[in-house]
C-alpha cells in the first residue's frame, strides 16, 4: 500500500484533481472485485444466509477500506501540495507553509496505511473466521 500510495502521489503531481479521481476509481474498481469474488466464494462454503454473511464480511473489511480510502486521499493531496509548491515557485500555497503542510500530510498518509495494513493484519482476519 505504501507504493501505491507514492504513485498515486506523482499521478496526482501531474494530474492534480484529476489523479485523485483517477485513484478513486482505480481503488473502487479494485474493491467491488475483491468484495464480489470473496462474497460468491464464501457464500458457497458458509452455512450463514447470505444477508447475513454479506453483513458480517462488509463488517470485517470497512475498517481497513476507511483507512486505506483516507491514505489514498491524503496522498492525493501531498501530490497536489508537491506540484503547487514546485509550479508556483513560492514557499506558500493555498495560505499555509506547504513545507509543512506536506510533511503533515506525507506523515498522516503513513499513519493511515499503516492503521489499514493493521487492520488487514490482525482484525480482518478474527472477523472472517466467524464466518
Amino acid at each position: 500500500n505504501l507504493a501505491v500510495s507514492f504513485t498515486i502521489s506523482l499521478v496526482s503531481v501531474g494530474f492534480r484533481g484529476y489523479g485523485a479521481l483517477l485513484t478513486r476509481s482505480w481503488s473502487a474498481c479494485f474493491w467491488g472485485l475483491v468484495l464480489t469474488t470473496m462474497i460468491l466464494r464464501g457464500l458457497s462454503q458458509s452455512d450463514l444466509d447470505a444477508p447475513v454473511f454479506i453483513g458480517i464480511s462488509a463488517i470485517a473489511l470497512m475498517p481497513h477500506l476507511i483507512t486505506e480510502a483516507l491514505a489514498y486521499v491524503l496522498s492525493c493531496l501531498s501530490g497536489v501540495y508537491a506540484a503547487e509548491r514546485v509550479f508556483s515557485g513560492s514557499q506558500k500555497a493555498i495560505g499555509v507553509n506547504s513545507h509543512s503542510m506536506l510533511v503533515k500530510l506525507v506523515m498522516a498518509t503513513f499513519f493511515f496505511v499503516i492503521m489499514g495494513a493493521a487492520f488487514e493484519a490482525f482484525f480482518l482476519p478474527r472477523i472472517l473466521a466467524l464466518l
